[in-house]
C-alpha cells in the first residue's frame, strides 16, 4: 500500500516508485496489471493527489466543506468539479508549490478563445517518465534513431514533454516544430529527405500532409520514416489507415492535454487505452452521474501525481466512453474513446446524440475512391452539409460512391446530410494548426 501522509515530499516520486514496486511484485507493467492490483494503485494515488492539490489555494477554497479523507472511489465522486473557465489565469491560485520550485510553465492551445490557462511543472513533474504512463511502443525508442517532432514547441506542452520522453531513451531528435517562422513545412520535407528520421510525431492532418508533400518533392526516395505518432486532433481509423499507407509506416496515436498531460494511447490493435499511471478517468452525464461503462458521456480527469498544478474532476469539455469489451492485444488498461470536444460534434436531431466529425471521416475514406481527408462539416441556416475535396474518380463512380456514403450514414447514425458538396482539389483548408471539421456558418 501507499503511504498516505499530512506531509508530502514528492507525490509524483511517491508513485513512480509505487509502479516500481508492483511491476518487481507481479513481473508485470502497468499494462497488464489485473483490476483489483490496478484499482488499489488508483484509488492510493487519488488520496496522495488529493492531499497535494489542496496546498493550493484554489483546491484550500474548493474543498474547505468537503471530507477529503478518500476510502473509496465513491468518496472521490463526491468532490466537486473543476471546470475550465475556473482555471484560466490562475496560476498562482491552483499551484500547490512555491514560484521558487517551479521549473517550467506551458500556456494551452487557445483553441477555444478568452483567457489562457497557465500550468507548471516541478522538477519531478518534468522527469516523470513516460514510459511508465504509455508504453506499448509509443515511447519507446533505441539510441541509434532519429524522432522528428513535428508538434507546436512555442509556449505549448506538447512538443516539449515529447522531446523529454524521447530524450530520456537516449534517441537523437529534431525538434522540428509545426508552422512557425522557421519551421515550414518546406524545411521540414528538406530535413526528412537529408538526415532520414525514423519517427514522426505530429498531428493527424499535418502528418498526412507532409507525406503528400514529400512524395510530390522527392518522387523516387525510399522514405526511411518506420513509425508515424500522431496527436493533437482527432482520427478514425481510416484515416489512420490513411496515414499508415502513405508513408509506408506504423502509426500510433496519443490523447492528451495541456492541463492534464498524456491520457491514452492506441495499441497494435488501434485502441485507447487509458494511461492509468498519469490520469484518472471518469465518465458522467448532463446531470454529473458516473454513467455505465459503454455509454457516450463527459469526460472528467484528475491528475495523478501531478505536483505543481494538481487538477481535481477537471471537466475537459471532450465527449467519449469506456469501453466494456477486453481488447485484442491482452493490456488490462481501461480501453476508452474520444470523440473530441462536444462542441465539435453533431447533434443528431432524431434522438439527441452527438455524432463525432471522424465518424463520418471514416464512411469518406471507407468508401470513395481515392479520397483524401480535406473535408469539413459545414452548419448553415439552411442544414448541415459536408463538404470534401472532389476525388480523382468518374462521375458515374462519385455518383455511385455518394449514394453509398449517404446510405451508409443513414444506416449507422441515422442521421441524414442535407447536401454533399464537392470543392476543388486543394481548395480547403491544410493544416498550419489545428483542423476544423466543424464549421459553424450561421
Amino acid at each position: 500500500m501507499l503511504h498516505v501522509t499530512d506531509e508530502l515530499t514528492d507525490v509524483r516520486l511517491t508513485i513512480e516508485n509505487r509502479i516500481k514496486e508492483i511491476i518487481e511484485d507481479t513481473g508485470k507493467t502497468i499494462e497488464f496489471w489485473d483490476q483489483e492490483t490496478l484499482e488499489n494503485f488508483t484509488l492510493e494515488s487519488l488520496k496522495l493527489t488529493v492531499k497535494q492539490a489542496v496546498k493550493s489555494n484554489f483546491y484550500q477554497d474548493r474543498f474547505k466543506n468537503v471530507n477529503i479523507d478518500i476510502q473509496s472511489f465513491n468518496d472521490f465522486e463526491k468532490l466537486p468539479f473543476t471546470y475550465p473557465f475556473e482555471i484560466k489565469n490562475r496560476l498562482s491560485d491552483i499551484l500547490a508549490i512555491g514560484m521558487d520550485e517551479v521549473q517550467q510553465i506551458n500556456m494551452s492551445s487557445g483553441t477555444t478563445g478568452g483567457p489562457t490557462t497557465y500550468i507548471a511543472y516541478s522538477l519531478s513533474d518534468l522527469n516523470g517518465d513516460g514510459a511508465y504512463y504509455a508504453p506499448g511502443g509509443l515511447f519507446k525508442f533505441e539510441t541509434n534513431e532519429l524522432v522528428f517532432i513535428a508538434l507546436p514547441y512555442e509556449m505549448a506542452t506538447v512538443g516539449t514533454g515529447l522531446h523529454r520522453d524521447v530524450r530520456r531513451q537516449g534517441a537523437a531528435i529534431l525538434p522540428a516544430g509545426k508552422g512557425g517562422p522557421y519551421s515550414s513545412q518546406e524545411r521540414l520535407i528538406q530535413a526528412i529527405h537529408d538526415i532520414r528520421p525514423t519517427t514522426l510525431f505530429s498531428t493527424p492532418s499535418y502528418s498526412y500532409h507532409l507525406s503528400e508533400v514529400y512524395k510530390e518533392t522527392y518522387p523516387n526516395d525510399t522514405i526511411s520514416i518506420k513509425k508515424v505518432v500522431i496527436g493533437g486532433e482527432g482520427a478514425s481509423q481510416g484515416m489512420r489507415e490513411l496515414i499508415a499507407k502513405s508513408w509506408g509506416a506504423e502509426v500510433k496515436q496519443f490523447y492528451g492535454s495541456t492541463e492534464i498531460g498524456c491520457v491514452g494511447y492506441t495499441c497494435e490493435h488501434g485502441h485507447y487505452h487509458l494511461t492509468a499511471g498519469n490520469a484518472y478517468l471518469e465518465i458522467i452525464d448532463d446531470n454529473g452521474e458516473r454513467v455505465p461503462n459503454g455509454t457516450t458521456g463527459k469526460v472528467v480527469l484528475s491528475t495523478l501525481g501531478k505536483v505543481a498544478t494538481p487538477l481535481i474532476r477537471y471537466e475537459t469539455g471532450d465527449i467519449g466512453l469506456i469501453e466494456t469489451t477486453p481488447c485484442e492485444c491482452g493490456r488490462t488498461l481501461p480501453r476508452i474513446q474520444i470523440y473530441g470536444r462536444s462542441g465539435d460534434q453533431i447533434v443528431n436531431p432524431t434522438n439527441g446524440q452527438y455524432i463525432s466529425p471522424y465518424a463520418f471521416e471514416n464512411v469518406l475514406l471507407s468508401v470513395i475512391p481515392n479520397s483524401k481527408p480535406w473535408y469539413h462539416v459545414s452548419v448553415r441556416e439552411s442544414g448541415v452539409y459536408f463538404v470534401a475535396e472532389r476525388p480523382d474518380i468518374s462521375d458515374v463512380e462519385l455518383q455511385a460512391s455518394e449514394k453509398q456514403f449517404k446510405e451508409i450514414v443513414s444506416k449507422r447514425f441515422s442521421f441524414e446530410f442535407d447536401g454533399i458538396e464537392w470543392a476543388a482539389v486543394g481548395s480547403l483548408d491544410r493544416p498550419n494548426t489545428k483542423v476544423r471539421r466543424i464549421k459553424n456558418e450561421i
